[in-house]
């Protein structure tokens, strides 16, 4: 596993790229219309244009690529005007990027004071 890898595993339990995604959804979400997106299965539609939108497009790929369980999270708990649900949705989309990222579990202390010893 390379270094870098493993740092980001260590400490931030993410890849920057998957930061930038989760990034992305927060920031896309507050678009959205809730009643649109639930009747249409939590997914977002695509607009003739919206391929010529490079924010847009990477939200809508982005976000209609997560699984059903957490669009569906999303938009229940969707209210701009709340931070205590957009802190749950936070939240939320951190521990599924965090799955993703490391799908056998996090390192163990001893696996992360060791790459921090050995890489001094």
């Amino acid at each position: 596993m390379a270094d870098s890898v493993k740092l980001h595993r260590a400490t931030l339990k993410m890849s920057p790229a998957l930061m930038a995604k989760k990034q992305i959804i927060q920031l896309g979400i507050k678009f959205l219309d809730k009643e649109t997106v639930s009747n249409n299965r939590f997914l977002v539609k695509i607009g003739p244009d919206d391929h010529l939108k490079p924010f847009w497009s990477t939200f809508l790929h982005e976000f209609n690529g997560l699984p059903l369980s957490s669009r569906k999270f999303i938009i229940n708990k969707l209210d701009v005007l709340d931070k205590e649900k957009m802190n749950a949705i936070k939240g939320h989309l951190k521990g599924y990027f965090i799955k993703l990222y490391n799908p056998d579990g996090p390192m163990s202390k001893t696996a992360i004071k060791r790459f921090f010893t050995n890489s001094a």
